[in-house]
C-alpha cells in the first residue's frame, strides 16, 4: 500500500473507532487492524493516536467549510448537515461521543465544543435570517439536535418529509 492509501485507510478506520469508542476508548491496535496495516504506521504518519484524532477533525473542518460556503441560507446549511449525518453517521456519532466525553472538536488552540460556536450564527442573525431575540448558541444546539435526532431515534431513517420539515422549522426562526 502506498503512503496516501495507508493514511486514507487509517483515517477511515480511526473515524469508525473514535465514533464508537471515543478518544480514550479507541485502541491503536484496533485502528491499525481495521485499516489492515501495522500499528507503527499510526505514529509514523500521524505522530500517535492524538495526532490521528486531530487529523480526523481537520478533515471534518475542511469538509464542513466546503458545505458552509455552498449554503445559501441557514435552512440550506441545516439540511446539508442532515444529509452529511445520514450519508455517513460516523461523523455525527463522533461529535456526540466527543461531547459526551467532555472533549472538543478543534485540533488547534481555538477549541470549541460541538454545538457551542455561536459565532457561526451571528452573521446569519445580522443578515436578518435569524430573529434578533434568539440566542445563536441556543439555535445552534437546537439545529444540532434536529440534525442528529434521526440517527438517535429512528435508526438513521427520518420520516419521508423530514428534510422539508427541517427547512420549514429553520425558516420560521426568522420571525
Amino acid at each position: 500500500m502506498n503512503a496516501g492509501r495507508t493514511k486514507a485507510a487509517l483515517l477511515d478506520a480511526a473515524l469508525t473507532e473514535f465514533a464508537e469508542r471515543g478518544l480514550a476508548g479507541a485502541r491503536v491496535a484496533d485502528i491499525a487492524s481495521r485499516a489492515g496495516v501495522n500499528k507503527q504506521l499510526i505514529s509514523y504518519h500521524f505522530g500517535g493516536k492524538q495526532g490521528l484524532y486531530d487529523a480526523i477533525f481537520r478533515l471534518w473542518e475542511h469538509r464542513e467549510q466546503g458545505f458552509r460556503e455552498e449554503a445559501e441560507s441557514l435552512e440550506d446549511l441545516a439540511v446539508r448537515y442532515l444529509r452529511e449525518a445520514l450519508d455517513d453517521p460516523r461523523w455525527a456519532k463522533l461529535a456526540a461521543r466527543t461531547m459526551l466525553d467532555g472533549g472538543t472538536t478543534k485540533a488547534d488552540d481555538d477549541e470549541v465544543k460541538p454545538g457551542q460556536d455561536p459565532e457561526v450564527l451571528k452573521t446569519t442573525q445580522q443578515a436578518g435570517e435569524l430573529a434578533e431575540d434568539l440566542d445563536p448558541q441556543a439555535v445552534m444546539l437546537a439545529i444540532t439536535g434536529m440534525v442528529s435526532a434521526p440517527l438517535l431515534y429512528s435508526g438513521g431513517t427520518p420520516p419521508a418529509n423530514y428534510e422539508e420539515q427541517l427547512r420549514l422549522i429553520v425558516r420560521k426562526l426568522r420571525q
